[in-house]
């Protein structure tokens, strides 16, 4: 095998190896991404099928922490909760919304279309019917092929 060189490694191409691969390379980085799955899917995000939490109208980072702590009976790590809940929507809207344009329903206004799950106390999921990991991936991953700083590596 020839030597290669790199600014950044990226072991496995779940959805974080692939965010983290994106990031790298729009950053001007070399990005080497290594991976065992022949399509550069891998992971367990294309499993998740119901959606998203993003951020909903008359919604709030208070809001959407509070929602959280209560799901967590109150065991929560304070800073990991208090960063999801305000970076998170920021995040989502930028990569996956903008970036990606990853197709979450939309209304006939092409509005983002809203849905209440689990202990969210607003609308505030956002889905591609019953395969949102999947489309998110896949939308994901080919921004990581179009890339012209990323080498895709597969090793089986």
């Amino acid at each position: 095998m020839n030597d290669i060189s790199t600014d950044i490694l990226v072991i496995g191409s779940g959805l974080s190896g692939a965010i983290a691969a994106l990031s790298a390379a729009e950053e001007g980085k070399n990005v080497t991404l290594i991976t065992k799955e022949m399509k550069v899917l891998g992971g367990n995000t294309i499993w998740a099928q119901g959606g998203i939490a993003y951020k909903g109208n008359k919604d709030s980072a208070l809001k959407f922490s509070k929602d959280i702590f209560e799901a967590g009976n109150n065991n929560n790590y304070k800073p990991a909760v208090n960063q999801i809940s305000k970076l998170g929507p920021k995040l989502i809207e930028k990569i996956l919304v903008n970036q990606c344009q990853v197709p979450f329903e939309r209304d006939k206004d092409n509005k983002l279309i809203y849905t209440s799950e689990a202990a969210h106390s607003a609308k505030r999921i956002i889905h591609c019917k019953d395969q949102t990991g999947l489309q998110i991936h896949n939308a994901v991953v080919n921004q990581v092929k179009e890339n012209s700083n990323i080498s895709v590596y597969t090793c089986l």
